[in-house]
């Protein structure tokens, strides 16, 4: 599959989150809950403060051709602070190329 990665914009960021809550979603309930995995979800879509921590981090988003977001990942100082990629996406290596681009700061 195709697909770029670029540097977060504030136009994302209501996509950003729309695939986080979705992937966290569809984890296997082998590791979770479906009562942790909704909470979970809820609270990345209604932090207050998510939206300024994504903008404030050097933060990647994957698009595909169609320019929907199917990655995002962000570096606070030298630390990984979040790495999603779209449920039906993984296993393409979109979390690789951006942690590649996160280690090298492209």
């Amino acid at each position: 599959m195709v697909w770029s990665i670029e540097r977060l914009q504030n136009e994302d960021l209501s996509h950003v989150v729309r695939m986080v809550k979705t992937s966290i979603l569809n984890i296997s309930p082998r590791f979770y809950t479906q009562e942790q995995l909704i909470a979970w979800a809820e609270g990345v879509k209604n932090h207050p403060h998510f939206h300024e921590r994504f903008l404030n981090a050097y933060a990647l988003v994957a698009k595909d051709t169609s320019n929907n977001i199917i990655g995002f990942a962000s570096l606070v100082g030298p630390h990984i602070d979040f790495l999603y990629v779209a449920s039906e996406r993984q296993g393409e290596g979109v979390a690789t190329q951006m942690l590649y681009l996160l280690r090298n700061r492209q």
